[in-house]
């Protein structure tokens, strides 16, 4: 029978972080093809990559949608995962390949104000903090590490991590021990009406 997880995230201040990227890693979890579940969809909108965070698991893939009315170049700036492609007005792609876990950044070669992440995981625990700061997840009896991920924190590898025994309901809390660098501003939308690509 599952259990609930609740998960809090505190800044170094004691404040909540909302859109913190928490997910648990189970000790013999054996991973899985999850080509059945739905893509995730990130979209380009008013010159930015909405969501600006996504998390799927391993071998989920993903569709990028342009909903603006100009043409985006999107590429992939770190990870193993490497992709490159001109998405036109009102189109959309779907990529497959994403097989390991990792960061991969995002940007686009058009608009340099753009960035957006996307966190693949080998686990089919995951979620983000809400504005309280905090993720519920139901997971079976097992030990896992619990990951709290985020591009801007200031950790190693921007996580910090804590294991646990879960057997039964339980509560955990991160606190932070740096500030969380700012979040790039996505503020091309001004420039976007001069496209004619």
């Amino acid at each position: 029978m599952a259990s609930v997880l609740t998960v809090e995230v505190l800044s170094i201040k004691n404040k909540p972080l909302e859109e913190m990227v928490v997910y648990a890693s189970p000790k013999n979890f054996q991973a899985q093809l999850t080509s059945e579940k739905p893509p995730l969809t990130i979209k380009q909108k008013e010159g930015a990559f909405t969501p600006y965070i996504n998390i799927i698991q391993r071998y989920q893939s993903v569709n990028f949608v342009n909903i603006d009315d100009i043409t985006h170049h999107i590429y992939s700036v770190s990870g193993k995962t490497r992709f490159s492609f001109k998405l036109r007005a009102s189109q959309e792609k779907k990529l497959k390949n994403f097989t390991v876990p990792e960061d991969v950044a995002m940007g686009c070669n058009i608009h340099d104000w753009m960035s957006g992440f996307i966190l693949v995981v080998d686990t089919p625990y995951f979620g983000k903090t809400n504005a309280k700061g905090k993720l519920k997840l139901n997971l079976p009896p097992e030990e896992y590490t619990i990951v709290v991920w985020h591009p801007q924190m200031q950790s190693t590898n921007n996580r910090i991590s804590k294991r646990l025994i879960l057997n039964n309901n339980q509560e955990i809390t991160f606190q932070l021990s740096k500030a969380m660098q700012a979040i790039p501003a996505q503020d091309g939308l001004q420039y976007l009406e001069f496209d004619d690509y």
